[in-house]
């Protein structure tokens, strides 16, 4: 019986920090996606502007189906640039035309954001909104289309 309590005792232990609270996942920070023209290209955006957590900066976003990345420029997620892997894209909504009106990113990042010689790994979610329109004046005939914004999350677990 004693070893029994004995272990119990000690996955207790392991579970509860310091504090005395259980640990929890690690808090979200909310993501904004800026407007922008994007021309006739909406899944590769070389500025695409965001703010995360307060800290604005633009990125670089290559969809290419789910093997495409996302690079954060400095600061967004530290001091360095930070490249994270594009583990989902999903269309949520279309025009009648089959062009996405919306479509939601998921992607993981594994970087030293905080600059102590660690990786941290953040995980986050980002839908996109986008307006399209056919043959606009002073450019090529075809469809355009327009990021009119966006909104996400991300929660970071800090080594």
């Amino acid at each position: 019986m004693k070893k029994v309590l004995v272990l119990f005792a000690l996955g207790v232990a392991l579970i509860l920090p310091a504090t005395g609270k259980a640990q929890s996942d690690p808090p979200s920070v909310p993501i904004t996606v800026g407007q922008m023209v994007l021309g006739q290209n909406y899944y590769n955006v070389y500025s695409l502007p965001l703010t995360i957590g307060g800290v604005s900066c633009t990125a670089w976003m290559d969809v290419q189906g789910q093997r495409g990345f996302i690079l954060f420029r400095p600061p967004l997620e530290g001091s360095v640039a930070a490249q994270g892997q594009i583990t989902s894209w999903k269309v949520n909504s279309s025009n009648s035309v089959g062009l996405p009106l919306s479509a939601t990113m998921t992607y993981t990042l594994q970087a030293d954001t905080d600059n102590d010689s660690d990786t941290d790994t953040a995980v986050g979610s980002i839908t996109f909104y986008y307006s399209w329109q056919l043959n606009p004046p002073g450019y090529r005939r075809g469809w355009y289309v327009t990021l009119t914004g966006g909104a996400g999350a991300q929660s970071m677990k800090q080594n």
